[in-house]
């Protein structure tokens, strides 16, 4: 069994070149259990504060029910 965490990274940009470098921002996001597949789709707001993470599997209401978090960077 295995969990899928998802991590948010943002770009260093110098003189509208990138330097490719990455910081994390906040902390891991872990999945609820093994299995949800966690992170299998995500969509970033245009600002880059929200995130939204989808879990195919998650069981929380139903079997293979599925659902998405949604997190704020402050």
């Amino acid at each position: 069994m295995f969990f899928i965490r998802t991590m948010l990274f943002g770009w260093l940009w110098l003189a509208c070149v990138p330097l490719y470098s990455q910081t994390q921002l906040g902390s891991n996001i872990i999945g609820e259990a093994s299995g949800d597949i966690s992170g299998g789709a995500v969509s970033l707001s245009s600002d880059g504060t929200r995130i939204v993470i989808a879990a195919v599997n998650n069981d929380g209401t139903a079997n293979l029910a599925g659902h998405a978090r949604i997190f704020e960077y402050s």
